[in-house]
């Protein structure tokens, strides 16, 4: 089995959301919301003494809608979706550990803010995507270039992912044939990590713990079809 992707070195912790950003809550329907706050901490050894550790504490507000639906147009097609508006502002601030206690980093609190607008559909958990900053200027779009229907549809319901939410370990089984790529991605479409294929009908274990608690998609690519599902990290 391949793998690519970052490594993160033992020196460097990951960064463990409390309690876990939520991303959906279901039953998805129109005019549904949440919102909450979450707190996550890296911690880093330093190697310029006296500082012997660094802490990077990322608070984050979120406020979610479902506040459309209707007809998505994308490049691959047209689409019945509900739209997910996500307002998120994030606090960065930086901790350092030196002479036995920690103290506030000179550098300066940073807080940025964002909304980001996702389209979900019937047959597919991410259609579309649409980030602005606090200001309304877009800074990223992405979109799924395959909507699964008809072949994809069907593999969709013999692919099984077990656990799911999981704690890093994941037992992946699908029928496709000649399984190329398997990929991990972001919700806004950002590949995370990458495996290698394997052969229809057996089980294959992938190690998903060097990503923080959260929800992601899992991608399986065979030539020109591809099917997407979504996987929980806790």
């Amino acid at each position: 089995m391949g793998f690519c992707g970052t490594i993160i070195p033992p020196s460097v912790s990951t960064l463990i959301y409390t309690p876990a950003l939520k991303q959906l809550v279901f039953p998805i329907t129109y005019n549904s919301s949440f919102d909450g706050i979450s707190t996550g901490v890296m911690l880093v050894t330093s190697s310029q003494p006296p500082i012997d550790s660094i802490k990077l504490v990322q608070t984050v507000a979120y406020e979610s809608i479902i506040d459309g639906w209707g007809t998505l147009i994308t490049p691959a097609g047209s689409y019945n979706a509900l739209r997910q508006k996500m307002t998120r502002t994030q606090t960065d601030s930086t901790y350092i550990h030196m002479n036995g206690s920690w103290s506030l980093s000179p550098s300066p609190i940073q807080t940025t803010s964002s909304i980001n607008y996702e389209w979900q559909g019937k047959n597919s958990p991410f259609l579309a995507t649409l980030v602005t900053d606090e200001n309304g200027n877009v800074t990223a779009v992405s979109w799924l270039t395959n909507v699964p229907s008809g072949i994809e549809d069907n593999l969709i319901h013999t692919t099984d992912i077990y656990p799911n939410p999981t704690g890093g370990m994941i037992a992946l089984y699908t029928a496709m044939e000649d399984l190329s790529e398997i990929e991990i991605c972001s919700l806004t479409g950002q590949q995370l990590l990458h495996y290698s294929g394997q052969k229809a009908g057996e089980n294959q274990q992938l190690d998903l713990s060097v990503l923080a608690p959260g929800m992601y998609f899992l991608i399986l690519r065979q030539g020109e079809i591809s099917v997407t599902k979504k996987i929980v990290i806790q």
